[in-house]
């Protein structure tokens, strides 16, 4: 699936690259420290309060790479037509079992492309002399970075309920995800309608969202984009 020819370099462009999450290395030390005095299981008020307290570190270690005034920058809008699918909402099991850690054959796992959502972009460039150049620009596709943080949210209540350490760095990432995701459901801003029914064992209208048809963007249509332009050798969703 090609690249659309129609890049567009824009100085205003506020997109920000994200760091390759094998290069970051989580300092557990601290939480470690605290988690391994408490017995059994921890309970979601307790997990909430120990998480706030890793805001800092969780921006820093997510938000530290910005682009120089002087790179330019794509418009990431419209780079390549994604068909849109009729999409009906249902329940998976597959997706609800309870993990703390995701191999490569889980169903999130697979949901990564090769390279994680991480692509390599040719973009033209103006140079001193007048002239232009095609430079290699770096980005993440948003939608996999989102999937990425669902899973992660998920892998980190799996730790709070059912292990006393965090060995995989997953608790520490909570901030980010929580905001991240907030944002990007803005974002899309999905209208979708969905009935409201009548739950008599709590008294009172509620929504489930189950087989509720959505417009959706073609999801295999954007892995094969992703996998297609990754620049680097990397897998799972983790």
């Amino acid at each position: 699936m090609p690249l659309s020819k129609n890049f567009e370099t824009s100085q205003q462009t506020g997109y920000q690259k994200l760091v390759d999450e094998e290069s970051v290395e989580y300092d557990k030390t601290e939480y470690s420290s605290q988690l391994s005095s408490r017995h059994g299981l921890l309970s979601y008020r307790v997990g909430f309060w120990v998480l706030s307290v890793l805001y800092i570190l969780t921006a820093a270690l997510w938000f530290t790479v910005l682009p120089s005034d002087s790179s330019p920058n794509i418009a990431t809008y419209g780079i390549i037509d994604i068909p849109f699918d009729d999409v009906v909402f249902m329940p998976d099991p597959a997706f609800e079992t309870a993990a703390d850690s995701m191999s490569e054959d889980d169903p999130w796992s697979r949901l990564e492309p090769a390279g994680r959502g991480f692509i390599e972009v040719p973009v033209e460039v103006a140079l001193p002399d007048g002239g232009t150049a095609i430079e290699k620009q770096y980005y993440c596709i948003s939608m996999f970075h989102q999937l990425h943080c669902i899973a992660s949210l998920k892998a980190a209540f799996g730790s709070l309920m059912n292990i006393s350490h965090d060995s995989d760095g997953h608790l520490v990432h909570l901030d980010h995800c929580f905001d991240y995701l907030r944002q990007a459901v803005m974002c899309a801003g999905d209208m979708t309608l969905e009935p409201a029914v009548e739950y008599p064992e709590i008294g009172r209208k509620g929504v489930a969202g189950w087989g509720v048809e959505h417009k959706c963007r073609n999801f295999q249509a954007m892995k094969d984009f992703a996998e297609e332009h990754t620049y680097i050798n990397s897998t799972g969703i983790l």
